[in-house]
């Protein structure tokens, strides 16, 4: 299991990744209060988060990520603009090798902003899918 640690920075990450700009897991992981994790880019999905299943011949592993506890003030820290959701990215095929991406700013057919609603109870298994935080001012 691996530990992103209360003091831990994770942006600004994944011009050239693929999949999980600024977390990419198959195994198990634990984000704790105060680490920051944001604005990473992935070419395909799941720009900030990519947690998935992998399979090789017989062996299969599926990605758990547990986040800590978080209060009233959970913001981005460069904008303090509120988190106010889950959003997927790279969940609907727009072609045999393309996906729609999170475009939150976009207009017309540019938009897409598809929200991941979740209970409390199911926010880690929640994040088995491409996700991607937005603030209220995205």
């Amino acid at each position: 299991m691996i530990e992103i640690g209360a003091d831990t920075v994770i942006k600004n990450n994944g011009s050239k990744t693929q999949y999980g700009g600024g977390i990419r897991n198959y195994g198990e992981i634990t984000v704790s209060a105060g680490a920051q994790l944001y604005n990473n880019h992935a070419l395909i999905a799941g720009d900030d988060i990519y947690n998935g299943t992998y399979k090789y011949k017989t062996y299969t592993c599926d990605g758990r990520i547990t986040f800590a506890p978080v209060g009233k003030d959970w913001v981005l820290d460069d904008c303090n603009d509120p988190i106010v959701g889950w959003y997927h990215d790279g969940k609907e095929k727009l072609t045999d090798n393309a996906y729609k991406r999170w475009n939150g700013d976009g207009e017309g057919d540019a938009y897409y902003a598809d929200e991941y609603t979740v209970s409390e109870e199911a926010v880690s298994d929640a994040l088995r899918s491409r996700l991607h935080t937005v603030s209220s001012a995205a």
